[in-house]
């Protein structure tokens, strides 16, 4: 049996939102609950974590702490699997939909996006493509930053990028 944690997917959801926000009000006001119930949430999870996650200035919102940066896109992924838990639950997983942020080398867009988006397309009409053209290095800062969900590129620097999970799919002459 595994141990448990001492926290919850409430308290990580309302984290990001109140990250995104930079507000623990605007936050509220986005959940449709009471501020309170976002502020007792985030200083639950911190207590739970033992870490600060936000700086708070009166007048001027909410900034992320270190930890607190390196928490949520650890927190984005952890919501992002256990929705797909409930969805594979319920034998929705089969289906993709949604939002999709594809980032692509300039070069490279022209020659492999539309084949690409034409057959995701087709096998998940349910998705919606947005895209990023740009060189590597940003495409690198927009994964990282969590602007983009993958990119297509050559794989120059990626190597340095600790956070970035790579695949060969093709070799260049």
């Amino acid at each position: 049996m595994t141990a448990p944690v001492g926290y919850t997917l409430v308290q990580l959801r309302y984290f990001l939102v109140a990250a995104e926000r930079g507000s623990m009000t605007e936050a509220a006001a986005e959940l449709h609950i009471a501020q309170s119930a976002v502020s007792a949430a985030v200083y639950n999870l911190e207590r739970d974590l033992r870490v600060q996650l936000f700086i708070r200035r009166r007048g001027r919102g909410l900034t992320l702490t270190p930890a607190g940066e390196r928490l949520r896109q650890q927190a984005r992924d952890l919501l992002a699997r256990a929705r797909e838990v409930e969805r594979e639950a319920r034998g929705e997983g089969e289906t993709l939909s949604g939002p999709v942020a594809v980032g692509c080398f300039v070069t490279l867009a022209p020659l492999y996006l539309p084949s690409l988006f034409s057959e995701c397309t087709r096998r998940h009409p349910g998705i919606q493509i947005e895209v990023l053209e740009d060189e590597a290095d940003q495409l690198v800062h927009a994964l990282t930053s969590g602007r983009i969900d993958f990119a297509l590129t050559y794989g120059l620097g990626l190597a340095a990028e600790p956070e970035v999970r790579s695949e060969t799919i093709a070799l260049a002459p």
